[in-house]
């Protein structure tokens, strides 16, 4: 009984309108667990998806509700069946990450509930489903457009992949981009496993050192992939660092590497640039300037207001689905997304025919220890 008080304790609902929680009465979940250790990232999207709902959202029976779930992987499947249990909701946003997101979808699945990630790019975690749906680009698709850039930067070099095994984004991206490269170059990478910082130890830099890469990928979290970084770069000096989207918008990463004083040169996959011309994203960025943001979710500016604008997107998708109802159930609104077609701050999200997995572009960003900047726009 504790823990189940414990976890209902932390929920926030966020409303607009004058209506009061009890009128409210059609629930959009927001999952963002604590556990991820992506405290940042998590405010960011919860701040879009709210901007998003806020300016999209007509219907006043609908309303998100936020759950906070701290209490570890291992229990997020109970927490989650026991909130849609309690708030039968109408949909859920949630899961940052694929291993969060791979037990939503699994739950909502099952109980024939909407479920949209912004932000996990695992192609497992709709694969095979109806009511999962993703805000962003698969691992398939940016291991694809990582693969062509790294061996034109190469010319066709050899390589290093560190992959956390404790991590499924990190298995399932490492698996996508060797094929990839494989296909492009016909080289077969050296695959290093690794569960995390310390298990980089002098012997596996040694190893990594001996292979002489012309570049090393780190498909690892920000924190992770700068504090691996640092650990490495001063040690093998004459390498390209390339990461996937989970190097996050670069802000994070860029400031452990500067502190560090590590000097490397990286390559990182982005989901959305400030500089994107379309009318969504001008529209978007009109908005946050007369948004109040929190200190640490304030906008920059940079590439790492890409949670921020993934998160408006998530929310949009909902919302613009939600104004097409006269009645919004769960099965309802699935029809909905099912046939959605809308433009975004990053691109056109088009769900119809069975597809889950928006055909959008990504965006390569430069970084290195003084600063980052927008590389190159595909299929943009």
């Amino acid at each position: 009984m504790l823990i189940k008080s414990l976890f209902f304790v932390f929920l926030t609902l966020v409303l607009s309108g004058n209506l009061s929680a009890n009128e409210r009465n059609k629930k959009i979940l927001m999952i963002f667990p604590q556990f991820e250790n992506l405290t940042v990232t998590e405010k960011r999207v919860k701040a879009g998806i709210e901007l998003a709902f806020k300016t999209y959202n007509n219907n006043q029976q609908v309303g998100l509700l936020s759950v906070d779930v701290r209490q570890g992987i291992d229990q997020l499947s109970k927490d989650v069946s026991r909130a849609i249990d309690r708030h039968s909701p109408v949909a859920i946003i949630g899961g940052i990450s694929s291993n969060v997101a791979s037990v939503i979808a699994e739950i909502a699945e099952r109980r024939k509930i909407p479920f949209l990630t912004p932000f996990a790019t695992n192609p497992n975690i709709t694969l095979g489903r109806k009511y999962t749906f993703r805000a962003c680009f698969d691992d398939r698709y940016q291991a694809r457009v990582l693969a062509t850039e790294i061996a034109k930067m190469t010319d066709n070099g050899s390589g290093v992949i560190l992959t956390n095994n404790r991590s499924i984004y990190s298995l399932g991206f490492a698996k996508e981009f060797e094929i990839e490269y494989r296909k492009k170059t016909g080289k077969k990478l050296k695959v290093v496993l690794i569960s995390g910082v310390s298990s980089v130890t002098s012997e596996v830099i040694a190893s990594i050192g001996a292979a002489k890469p012309n570049f090393i990928l780190i498909p690892s979290y920000q924190v992770e992939a700068a504090s691996i970084i640092a650990k490495i770069a001063p040690m093998i000096k004459s390498t390209m660092y390339f990461g996937p989207d989970s190097w996050g918008g670069g802000r994070l990463f860029h400031k452990l590497l500067k502190e560090s004083g590590t000097k490397f040169q990286g390559y990182y996959v982005q989901h959305w640039s400030d500089e994107a011309e379309n009318t969504e994203n001008k529209k978007f960025l009109e908005l946050l300037k007369g948004v109040a943001l929190p200190n640490d979710v304030m906008a920059d500016g940079t590439a790492m207001n890409a949670p921020i604008a993934i998160g408006y997107d998530s929310g949009l998708i909902v919302a613009k689905a939600i104004s097409k109802l006269n009645s919004v159930t769960a099965s309802s609104l699935y029809r909905e997304l099912s046939k959605l077609k809308v433009s975004g701050t990053s691109g056109e999200y088009n769900f119809n025919k069975g597809v889950r997995t928006p055909a959008k572009g990504l965006y390569i960003y430069s970084i290195n220890h003084e600063s980052e900047k927008l590389y190159k726009q595909v299929g943009i």
